[in-house]
């Protein structure tokens, strides 16, 4: 099947497409700039010998492969973790081929590593971000601030003040309860990770953080306390330079992204390593940590590469967040209609919504 696409790539790049425009004929030609998803697609579309599922454990690293098909992160000598302007995992972006064979797109004349994007909403809202939240939440229940009772009693507290923090600031929480599953807590030795199914109650539940350890922080300061209030103030900021533009976004905005981001990193980092310190397992290091650092780099990449430019892309372009009607939905109505009218239906709807707002 993939194949088949590739060809017809092909075909639109080499030759176009014929429009009448203006009772003009013109030819367009037409060109991917990149390809999205989560990375076991990625890996799977790319046929890359170097992704998150060749994470090997420290016994074994001389035999690591690597983790990142941009760079040679996660093999011997190349800690994926590693934010830092001088991680030597850099030094090797886009210089070695993560190709274990032809994909299916190397008949592109533009194919390369980099035409495979890291997707936001998967590595933030279902990977980093919700590492964070999920940590957070059960940080309040290790500093005894979710109330008296077991574990399970804790999390209805805890859930009872999302409900009520989502209510005063008209938020949409979809999670009907807080659970250990849903936290990642099945034993206390696990690492806590928000397990729910909707991406939009991750970042719900950071600025829930947000307040409960600023609240926290001013009662009862702590250096715990102060960085992961902190690390959670700057996730959020990111995420709100991030969706609160579209495709484009100005120089300054993209400026503070990147600052906030890579200050979120070394907060989470921190935060982790204070964690370890008290011979607790929160805020777990995941190759999508690394992900995330070249979501940043794709922005400050540009902002090195176009000094002039006052408006650069918003890295949430290469996010599969899609509206549910173009997914779930479809999916419902088109084994009841005919899926021809329900495409057209959906696109009409959005038209009207559209007409709304502008």
């Amino acid at each position: 099947m993939w194949e088949s696409v590739a060809t017809e790539l092909l075909h639109l790049w080499t030759n176009g497409v014929e429009l009448i425009l203006n009772n003009a004929k013109v030819t367009v030609f037409i060109c991917l700039t990149a390809i999205k998803g989560d990375w076991p697609l990625l890996a799977k579309l790319g046929c890359l010998e170097r992704f998150f599922g060749r994470k090997t454990k420290s016994s074994n690293q001389d035999k690591a492969k690597g983790i990142c098909h941009l760079c040679l992160a996660g093999k011997s000598g190349f800690p994926f973790h590693d934010c830092m302007d001088t991680a030597l995992w850099r030094a090797t972006f886009l210089q070695h081929s993560p190709f274990w064979q032809p994909s299916p797109f190397a008949c592109l004349p533009y194919h390369q590593p980099l035409l495979y994007r890291f997707d936001v909403f998967h590595v933030c809202h279902k990977g980093v971000l919700a590492e964070l939240a999920g940590s957070g939440l059960v940080v309040l229940m290790d500093l005894g601030k979710a109330g008296p009772g077991d574990v399970h009693v804790q999390l209805a507290t805890l859930y009872e003040e999302l409900v009520s923090f989502s209510r005063r600031n008209s938020l949409n929480l979809h999670m009907s309860s807080l659970t250990r599953t849903l936290v990642n807590l099945t034993k206390d030795a696990d690492y806590p990770c928000g397990t729910w199914f909707k991406g939009q109650d991750t970042s719900i539940v950071n600025r829930f953080l947000e307040e409960r350890f600023g609240t926290l922080l001013a009662e009862e300061p702590s250096d715990y306390v102060a960085a992961i209030h902190e690390a959670v103030s700057k996730a959020n900021s990111m995420m709100r330079h991030l969706y609160a533009h579209g495709l484009w976004y100005r120089r300054f905005d993209a400026e503070v992204f990147v600052r906030h981001t890579y200050g979120f990193m070394t907060k989470y980092l921190e935060v982790a390593y204070m964690a370890l310190s008290q011979r607790k397992t929160r805020f777990k290091l995941t190759p999508k940590l690394h992900a995330f650092n070249h979501i940043a780099d794709y922005v400050r990449n540009d902002l090195e590469k176009y000094p002039l430019a006052q408006w650069l892309r918003n890295p949430a372009t290469w996010s599969t967040q899609q509206c549910e009607d173009f997914t779930g939905r479809v999916s419902q109505l088109s084994t009841a209609v005919s899926s021809r009218a329900c495409h057209r239906q959906v696109m009409c709807r959005y038209a009207v919504n559209l007409w709304k707002h502008w």
